[in-house]
């Protein structure tokens, strides 16, 4: 009885969890989006941070799809 209290516990929150990291990865394409425009936007070009900031947001919704669907099973 009790491990089906604490498995009900945990469910909730790893549902929450999920809608935070992805909250997390939307407002992050949304910055690096503005970043980005503006470098465009005064011509100012790509550095090495940018490809870093990049290739990172690239493997954060790879990696928080993989979570979320290892946490529903």
């Amino acid at each position: 009885m009790a491990s089906l209290a604490r498995r009900s516990t945990y469910e909730d929150k790893g549902l929450k969890i999920n809608v935070v990291s992805w909250l997390m990865v939307a407002l992050s394409a949304v910055f690096l989006g503005l970043r980005l425009f503006c470098k465009f936007k005064t011509h100012r070009g790509m550095w090495w941070d940018d490809h870093v900031l990049t290739v990172a947001w690239v493997r954060q919704p790879l990696h928080r799809s993989t979570s979320t669907q290892l946490a529903n099973k």
